[in-house]
């Protein structure tokens, strides 16, 4: 049995994309057979006191002012409790994991894999208080697995490194189902609405979204009054300025948890996703568990999942005006080729993006 001591700051009871991510990969190693001892870096809970798990355990480790000090307080119980007790470290992204990681293994003298599954590393990689742990990091671990294939590339670009694999998000369908209930209030909205194009773009609004990005696009596009526009989350003064000026009608809705998302998508012809780099986004699969079609820029996990013109749309990134051209595009399609789209991205999804699928390469490459 490979025993793993997996190292994260995203895990349940936390929500996000990140947390879930993590929990339903755990779960799915467990269930191949792994042994999985789960160190988490959080604000909440009963801090150093280890819970045995089916399969594992689950430990707390509280954040304090400083991270060096975190740290220090980790490896002292971690060499106290696992010293000779697990084959291998996992780290989950976050920066507290990605700078402690290295000497981590060191102590525990153990091989290490790491994660990039968001931003975490596109962030390191111009950023030069990071660029000395992010090298370390990624030249002495014995495998990166990431969900996205840009990130493959500029780790094998930049560091001469070939142990990145590519590890796709997944979605459990038979678990991810509309409800009478959420269709007849998608129903209410929509009739509602009707004559619009309803687009949503959903998530915590952060600069790497591309907010501003897709409103100035809208504006471009000569088409925004043909647009019901959906978001999530706190924006600020100067974006309400900007949406006031490009003319579209919009509902700002409360960010809610994940399976409280589903009237949302179901509210919306298309979902935007406009980032200028990300992992592939969980917001992608559960739209398209849905069979609502995504535009998308045409980067990181949304250029693996989407095929320009056969499941979905993908602009250039940063590119404005094709990012216009595609909202020009979906003002004059016909309903039965919007719903082609979303078909098409659905079938996609349920063959390629299942759980089994996304463990793989875990199973595959890491060490017995």
């Amino acid at each position: 049995m490979r025993k793993i001591l997996w190292l994260t700051e995203n895990y349940p009871p936390q929500q996000g994309g990140m947390a879930e991510s993590c929990d339903r990969i755990v779960e799915g190693l467990k269930s191949k057979g792994f042994e999985i001892h789960i160190i988490h870096f959080y604000r909440k809970g009963k801090p150093f006191k280890t819970l045995t798990k089916q399969n594992g355990s689950y430990t707390y480790i509280p954040f304090t002012h400083s991270k060096a000090h975190t740290l220090h307080l980790t490896a002292t119980y971690l060499e106290n409790n696992f010293d000779g007790k697990v084959g291998c470290i996992m780290g989950w992204g976050g920066n507290l994991v990605k700078e402690g990681i290295y000497v981590l293994h060191k102590l525990l003298g153990v091989p290490y894999y790491f994660c990039f599954r968001g931003n975490d590393f596109d962030v390191s990689l111009f950023n030069a208080k990071d660029a000395f742990n992010l090298e370390r990091l990624i030249q002495n671990a014995s495998g990166i697995f990431t969900n996205s294939r840009d990130k493959i590339r500029r780790i094998e670009k930049v560091y001469d490194y070939q142990k990145a694999y590519f590890t796709p998000n997944s979605i459990d369908l038979n678990l991810w189902r509309k409800t009478p209930q959420e269709i007849a209030q998608a129903d209410a909205f929509r009739k509602k609405h009707q004559g619009k194009i309803i687009i949503g773009l959903f998530g915590f609004i952060k600069e790497k979204k591309g907010f501003t990005f897709f409103l100035n696009a809208l504006k471009r596009s000569l088409v925004a009054h043909q647009f019901l526009f959906l978001f999530t989350g706190e924006i600020t003064a100067s974006d309400q300025a900007l949406i006031d000026e490009v003319g579209v009608t919009y509902l700002q809705l409360e960010n809610v948890s994940r399976y409280e998302l589903i009237p949302y998508y179901l509210y919306c012809d298309w979902l935007t996703i406009p980032s200028f780099y990300e992992g592939m986004p969980n917001v992608l699969l559960e739209a398209g568990g849905l069979k609502i079609p995504v535009i998308a820029s045409a980067v990181d996990g949304m250029k693996d999942v989407i095929e320009d013109g056969e499941n979905g749309l993908l602009f250039e990134n940063l590119n404005e005006e094709d990012c216009a051209l595609k909202l020009q595009y979906i003002a004059q399609m016909n309903e039965n080729e919007r719903i082609r789209f979303g078909e098409n991205l659905y079938h996609d999804i349920k063959e390629n993006y299942t759980l089994e699928n996304e463990i793989k390469s875990f199973v595959e490459n890491i060490a017995d």
